[in-house]
């Protein structure tokens, strides 16, 4: 992602994640830094078109990884279907990657954070 407008108002620290995209677009986490993705605002940040953003990890994670990285999710996400169905075929990834940044987990965007460790 280019640009970033919030358009959502951030909620509390702690509470329920409205989509507003504002912790991703100040900096990006460890996970996508381990990926490349180092400058602001992510680059795995994705707009709905609505207002509202997302973890591209969370919604199209074979997107921004690369072959060698992915191959073994393809596998483990493909064991024990007759067919690749497309919709099915990122799930154990998706839910990998909802782990991994807490998803459901509330707000851990805290503004205020630096100047706390000041």
């Amino acid at each position: 992602m280019s640009e970033y407008r919030q358009i959502l108002p951030k909620p509390g620290f702690g509470q329920l994640c409205n989509g507003c995209g504002l912790c991703c677009a100040e900096e990006p986490c460890l996970l996508a830094m381990e990926l490349g993705f180092v400058d602001a605002p992510c680059g795995i940040l994705e707009d709905d078109g609505d207002g509202r953003f997302a973890c591209g990890l969370t919604t199209n994670p074979y997107q921004y990884l690369s072959r060698p990285q992915s191959e073994k999710w393809v596998a483990i996400d493909n064991v024990g279907k007759e067919e690749c169905l497309v919709d099915l075929e990122k799930k154990s990834l998706i839910e990998y990657f909802k782990n991994r940044l807490a998803i459901g987990c509330g707000c851990d965007s805290d503004p205020d954070r630096d100047k706390k460790n000041e």
